[in-house]
């Protein structure tokens, strides 16, 4: 989670200097992006939430019940693939060449419309900061 977030912080950072362009292409790919990790983050979140399992964060990620880490890995899943097709987006505005099978072959592609919509019983109302 700390590497995500470093992710996401560098990504905030990037916006920053790309203030005075806040509707170019770049800029919204970046607030795509860091909206994308902040929607798994904040899942992540109520998935910890919904266990109902006081133990410590170091075991957490191995001793879930397997419905819950399968349901993480999932939405691990989903996130690597919207970062993928972000990041052939932002190769595409540089004029990069791209490969014909894609940045991450597994990622090629359209882009998914049922990675964007809230899994079964996730309440985005339910996290500490009350954001989606």
């Amino acid at each position: 989670m700390a590497s995500l977030q470093k992710v996401r912080s560098t990504l905030v950072d990037k916006q920053v200097e790309l203030a005075s362009d806040d509707d170019g292409p770049l800029f919204l790919l970046l607030d795509v992006m860091t909206q994308g990790i902040r929607q798994f983050l904040t899942y992540e979140e109520w998935l910890r939430r919904s266990e109902n399992e006081p133990i410590s964060d170091r075991q957490r990620d191995f001793h879930r019940p397997p419905d819950v880490r399968q349901a993480y890995f999932d939405a691990l899943e989903l996130l690597r693939g919207h970062l993928s097709r972000c990041l052939g987006q932002v190769a595409a505005i540089a004029g990069m060449d791209l490969p014909q099978d894609g940045l991450i072959q597994r990622y090629q592609g359209v882009w998914e419309a049922a990675a964007y919509l809230p899994p079964p019983g996730f309440d985005a109302s339910a996290s500490s900061d009350g954001k989606s």
